[in-house]
């Protein structure tokens, strides 16, 4: 019987031993499984961002030349417009259907040379959006290579975080860092090569 005890007894330190290291196992090996997690305000990131900010003022000030020659056309045109209207007594039928022809296709060019800018610029906005955005996206990438991130998350105003704990938002570090990797040269760059 004292062996039988004995035997039961080294099976039941042994069991507890397995358990114990079973357990120190998972206690060490568990929080390298846990992902390390943070989130960004997206917009913050973006707007704040100097690159985005040098691509828009880039964008106005090309945006700013295109108006200026709508407004040109228009003016031109107001101007033939008046010209029109103070000769048209003195004019014969012919030359009135002459002036009026010019005029109207004054007036049509007007429309789609604005229309054509409208659908440059909307191309030019999404295409400089894009390169920002990319710029971003590696960015974030090497950053969250860089610190030990498994995943970050990205906020927007449409809800797609509900919830978090403050201290997992990075927003300020993130930018800060990506503030001092900026290249002015980046975003002439990839502007310029979508040309």
């Amino acid at each position: 019987m004292k062996n039988d005890f004995s035997i039961l007894q080294k099976i039941s330190f042994l069991l507890i031993i397995i358990c114990f290291l079973l357990a120190s196992g998972a206690y060490f090996i568990i929080p390298e499984m846990t992902p390390k997690i943070a989130y960004v305000n997206s917009g913050t990131l973006i707007n704040d961002y100097i690159g985005m900010k040098e691509a828009r003022n880039q964008y106005q000030n090309k945006s700013q030349i295109w108006q200026g020659n709508i407004d040109t056309l228009k003016m031109d045109f107001q101007r033939a417009l008046t010209q029109f209207n103070n000769d048209h007594p003195k004019l014969s039928e012919q030359e009135r259907k002459e002036r009026a022809q010019i005029l109207n296709k004054m007036q049509e060019n007007v429309k789609q040379y604005s229309k054509a800018i409208e659908e440059k610029a909307t191309q030019e906005d999404q295409r400089i959006t894009e390169g920002v955005l990319n710029q971003v996206n590696s960015f974030v990438k090497i950053y969250a290579e860089d610190h030990g991130y498994d995943i970050i998350l990205g906020t927007t105003t449409s809800g797609s975080l509900l919830y978090a704990k403050d201290n997992l938002e990075i927003t300020k570090e993130l930018l800060n860092e990506l503030n001092k990797s900026y290249d002015p040269s980046s975003i002439k760059t990839f502007i310029e090569e979508k040309k």
